[in-house]
């Protein structure tokens, strides 16, 4: 069978997609009403949404459905690329609790990935950086370098030394890369990341169609149980929303 990418095996390659499948389904399959409603709707957007989108209550509630589960699948691609990267031969992938997630085995490479460039900011940039510095002190590899990768970019593709002149931190081993730029400087491959990206829909599509895969489900349990709490409280759905989220403001429950 023809090699999805040069710079890890098929075997790797499809585990990896596997894995953040399941993370996929275990994030549908967990969303319940309690859950749905535990982060709080804003019921003012809610409304609005309704009445200026012209969507149905079951639409709205779908698309909250799918933000929430979004919010936690992005926390999950950046484990994707970790996962991903920590197969190349050399390297290897860190849990949390060690600060960096991707190091050489040799100590000579360490880095933080971060899915997007703006993921960081203000006082959290300093605290990025002393920490790369510190795994470059610890290392005992007197060429050791440390990243800060952004898979996501401003748009532009890079690799430059990293300084913070007002904090007078000017390490000249620690850089700030692109994600196109890191696959390259692990695998030795210039369109790496590009080929891992036209690779991906072959790999998921094929995953996806293992027999272990159900076809995911779509939370209509949700928005049963919210048709079942509202029409017992003889209520709509958008006045249950209301009360769920301000039921202890003043004036609150909505009354029928």
């Amino acid at each position: 069978m023809k090699k999805y990418v040069n710079f890890i095996s098929n075997e790797d390659f499809e585990e990896v997609v596997r894995t953040l499948i399941k993370k996929y389904e275990k994030t549908k399959d967990e969303m319940s009403y309690k859950k749905f409603t535990k982060n709080q709707i804003d019921p003012i957007k809610f409304i609005f949404d309704k009445n200026i989108l012209d969507q149905s209550d079951e639409e709205k509630i779908k698309s909250e459905i799918t933000r929430k589960i979004d919010k936690t699948i992005t926390n999950a691609i950046g484990d994707f690329h970790e996962d991903l990267l920590g197969k190349i031969k050399g390297y290897k992938k860190y849990p949390v609790g060690y600060g960096y997630d991707i190091k050489a085995d040799d100590n000579s490479l360490y880095a933080d990935i971060k899915n997007k460039h703006n993921t960081v900011k203000g006082s959290d940039l300093k605290n990025l950086y002393k920490n790369l510095e510190s795994y470059i002190q610890e290392s005992g590899n007197p060429n050791a370098k440390a990243y800060w990768v952004q898979i996501i970019s401003n748009g532009t593709s890079f690799c430059q030394n990293w300084n913070i002149p007002k904090e007078n931190l000017n390490n000249p081993n620690i850089f700030k890369i692109s994600g196109d730029k890191f696959y390259e400087l692990l695998t030795g491959e210039k369109n790496a990341f590009y080929e891992m990206c036209i690779a991906l829909p072959i790999v998921i599509n094929k995953v996806k169609n293992e027999n272990q895969y159900k076809k995911m489900a779509q939370n209509t349990q949700i928005i049963k149980d919210l048709k079942a709490i509202s029409k017992n409280k003889n209520i709509d759905i958008t006045t249950q929303i209301f009360n769920e989220t301000f039921k202890n403001y003043n004036g609150f429950p909505i009354q029928p």
